[in-house]
């Protein structure tokens, strides 16, 4: 009887030196986060629920969410977060995503950040190219999410267990092919949630503990590195004041416009010159109708984009919705249907209305020369609407 109390005795001494020494690290944390890590866009940020936990619980952070365009437009003075720059119009910008950063790998992210969301105002760019006949693979997306994230969706107490029975039979049938060992684990916590049956409910019961465990066990991992992290960043600067700028937005556009245009002016696609020189103008004869059989009207994305919004309705989100077009002069070049394009517009923009968020609709700018460096992510011209649609939409009442 003695060795059965010493051994309960020594697990409750162990598990509550982890979750004091989880606490004082967490704290710690805090104390080191800096308005400006708001600017990362590495991975080690957008995999880790701590840090962005931090950042959302700011006031004055506004998160954006979308893939490849975030960097890929950060070449512009127009780019949301060099534009918006030491909180220029009342806020700080915290980026998340890169490529292959789709709706499914978003709807992980924002359910794994549970109530520190709850009541804030977040910006989502949505792209075409997410909305292809696959959809995410498995590479995609396990090198975008986590198995941290995954848990920590499925262990939320905001999110109904519908949402989580989509999300967990959406993982396991992304791939049929053989699996990297971190997505094999992201598929056995799926496997407890994949239906609400008796059987499956029993296994969950069971296999809860060592789930939770080894939840705990990774979030404390990402405690560990996220210390590591921001001990590495000296002498920042913890706390920036909110300025209020009177931004003329039609004066700036008028400006950008016209700086644009001699940019792209060696193209009759509006691209950026030098992109189009290094990239397409040797190559146009292998591009000439090269999506003909390409579409966007069928999808499993359009499921995953409303099981996004779904989360942001069950933590209690805000999103702008911004619903960016394709370049029309060279998507009509390489085949792809114009009516396939715009009915893909007013697919996602009913999707939208369907769940009542706010959606800034880029859509008739398919054929605005210099709106786009490249086929599909944007340009200076089109960094500055997306700016003017963010400010209006987090400072509005």
């Amino acid at each position: 009887m003695k060795k059965v109390v010493a051994f309960i005795c020594s697990i409750i001494i162990c598990f509550s030196s982890l979750a004091y020494y989880k606490y004082t690290l967490e704290k710690k944390i805090a104390n080191e986060y800096y308005d400006k890590f708001g600017d990362n866009v590495t991975k080690n940020k957008f995999k880790s629920i701590i840090l962005q936990k931090n950042a959302e619980e700011r006031d004055d952070t506004l998160t954006i969410c979308g893939s490849s365009e975030i960097e890929a437009s950060l070449v512009y003075k127009t780019n949301p977060f060099v534009f918006f720059k030491n909180k220029r119009d009342g806020f700080q910008i915290n980026a998340y995503g890169n490529a292959g950063y789709t709706s499914l790998v978003q709807a992980v992210n924002l359910g794994s950040l549970g109530s520190s969301c709850s009541g804030k105002k977040v910006a989502i760019i949505l792209s075409p190219q997410w909305f292809t006949k696959k959809g995410v693979t498995e590479n995609m997306f396990e090198s975008s999410s986590s198995e941290l994230q995954v848990a920590s969706f499925f262990f939320s107490k905001n999110i109904n267990i519908k949402e989580k029975e989509m999300l967990a039979n959406r993982i396991i049938t992304i791939s049929k092919d053989k699996h990297n060992k971190n997505f094999e684990m992201m598929r056995s916590i799926c496997r407890l949630y994949i239906n609400n049956n008796k059987k499956t409910v029993l296994k969950r019961y069971i296999l809860y503990p060592y789930f939770w465990m080894r939840y705990e066990m990774l979030s404390i991992k990402d405690d560990i590195n996220a210390d590591k992290l921001l001990s590495s960043k000296k002498n920042q600067i913890k706390y920036i004041e909110p300025q209020k700028d009177n931004i003329d937005w039609k004066k700036e556009i008028s400006k950008v416009t016209a700086d644009s245009a001699k940019k792209s002016n060696n193209n009759r696609y509006g691209f950026d010159n030098d992109v189009y020189t290094k990239k397409y103008a040797s190559k146009l004869k292998e591009y000439k109708n090269s999506a003909k059989n390409d579409s966007y009207r069928v999808s499993p994305e359009y499921d995953d984009l409303k099981l996004m919004l779904q989360i942001c309705k069950d933590n209690g989100i805000k999103p702008l919705i911004i619903n960016v077009p394709v370049n029309g002069y060279w998507y009509d070049f390489a085949g792809f249907d114009k009516n396939d394009r715009q009915d893909y517009y007013k697919k996602v923009s009913n999707i939208i209305k369907d769940y009542g968020f706010e959606e800034a609709d880029f859509s008739n700018h398919e054929y605005d020369k210099n709106f786009f460096k490249d086929p599909g992510h944007l340009g200076e011209k089109g960094c500055i609407y997306v700016d003017q649609a963010i400010d209006e939409y987090y400072n509005e009442n």
